[in-house]
């Protein structure tokens, strides 16, 4: 019995210790619920985020550069202030960006330009989003990516400007959600 316990025992502290690699982190981002009447319009004047307070405020010292070239934000390059509201009557997210840059790329033809990149993962679950950290070892890249990339987190790439006529670059199979309304 006292051999059973400790196999147990030793089994969920295995699943407790693989599941934090994977799980959520203890970040938590305020979400601003617009009144049916005060619904931002996406017209170029941000008076309309007058009305969320400055505990909804995110900033540049809240983000995660995830490829590790950079330990901390440097703020005389990249300074960046972000509000998120929701409506109930339209069942979306809206995003106030504010970003303050020494260099702005607006021109060039590959993906090196100025964005704004969201994820949004509505599950929680915290999984892998970026193919290199997929949990697929047995197939290709690509079979990895048809089968795991926006399940479980939607992204987008907003170009700040639009590139091209095109509003955002978005990743994974499910293209139409790009598309209005969506």
């Amino acid at each position: 019995m006292k051999k059973n316990i400790s196999i147990i025992t030793l089994l969920l502290l295995q699943f407790f210790c693989i599941s934090n690699l994977y799980g959520q982190n203890d970040n938590f981002f305020k979400v601003f619920c617009f009144p049916s009447d005060k619904i931002p319009q996406i017209d170029g004047d941000i008076s309309d985020w007058d009305i969320v307070p400055e505990k909804y405020l995110i900033t540049i010292d809240s983000m995660t550069e995830d490829e590790g070239n950079y330990m901390n934000p440097d703020k005389s390059t990249l300074d960046i202030e972000v509000k998120v509201g929701w409506s109930k009557e339209t069942n979306r997210l809206y995003f106030l960006y504010k970003a303050y840059d020494n260099y702005w790329s607006f021109s060039r033809d590959d993906l090196m330009v100025d964005i704004f990149e969201v994820v949004v993962d509505g599950d929680r679950s915290g999984g892998p989003f970026i193919d290199k950290f997929y949990p697929f070892n047995d197939i290709n890249k690509k079979e990895a990516w048809e089968l795991f990339h926006g399940r479980q987190a939607q992204n987008y790439h907003i170009y700040t400007p639009p590139k091209n006529g095109d509003w955002c670059m978005y990743w994974g199979p499910q293209q139409w959600i790009k598309e209005e309304p969506f």
